[in-house]
This record gives structure tokens, sequence and C-alpha cells, in this order.
């Protein structure tokens, strides 16, 4: 899904990362204000977000390093982007643990809204240069 609308929609990955950012802050805030409903509705919403970060994640670290090929860094991009998620995915493990331990999973929610919402900005921010950039690819 995040590859065609990314090809027919958006035409720009860092616009698509962002709208899947975007839909995993509105899912968040679905599970923080009516996940505790029904334990079907948490388990819907966390599906939409771990879906909609696979979405963000396909257009970080499967297609930006394509458009690196003329220079010969496709792999050293691909390298560094996918060591990256690997030292977030670590991090977070022991991260999202330690902050749900110390200041409960309200607030653990939040942060990951928070965070959402700050990846969906960044992505916005850095999508002009970057459809420049890939433009001239």
């Amino acid at each position: 899904m995040s590859s065609f609308l990314n090809k027919h929609v958006f035409k720009n990955e860092l616009v698509t990362a962002a709208f899947f950012f975007g839909v995993t802050v509105l899912a968040i805030l679905t599970l923080i204000y009516f996940g505790h409903a029904s334990i079907v509705l948490s388990l819907i919403v966390l599906g939409v977000i771990t879906s909609a970060m696979l979405g963000v994640n396909t257009m970080l670290i499967s297609l930006i390093p394509h458009y690196f090929n003329k220079t010969g860094k496709v792999s050293t991009v691909s390298g560094m982007l996918n060591s990256t998620t690997y030292i977030g995915s670590a991090a977070s493990s022991y991260g999202i643990g330690a902050v749900a331990q110390h200041f409960g999973w309200g607030f653990t929610r939040i942060s990951w809204g928070v965070l959402a919402f700050l990846g969906a900005g960044i992505c916005l921010f850095a999508s002009r240069k970057w459809q420049q950039f890939s433009k001239s690819r």
C-alpha cells in the first residue's frame, strides 16, 4: 500500500512517510482515548500502528537507497539506514520498557504519538529538498 500511494498519489518518499507517520499519530490518539474500551479495538489499532510504521520503513529503508545508484552509494546508504533502524529498534526495546516502568503506559503511548508527530514533521520539512534531489537522479 505504501509503494502504491507513493507511486500514484504522493510521488515523494518523504511525503509518503509523513503520511504514514500521521496515520500512526491518529491511531495512537485512538488508542489513548478509546483503547481502554475494548481489547479488540486496541489490537486493531496496534495493528494499524505496526502497518503504518512498516509503510514508513518501506519508504525510508527500501526505496530511498536506489536514488544513489548513479553515485555507486546504494550499499552505503542502505547500510547506514538499516543500521540506524536496528539501533533504534534495540534502543526502543529497552527504552519502551524503561519509560513504561517509570512513567506508566499512558505516558508511553503519548511519547509514541509525540515521536510519530516529530517524524512526520521532519519528513515534511525535508520533503522539498528530497523532491529536488530525487528529480535530479
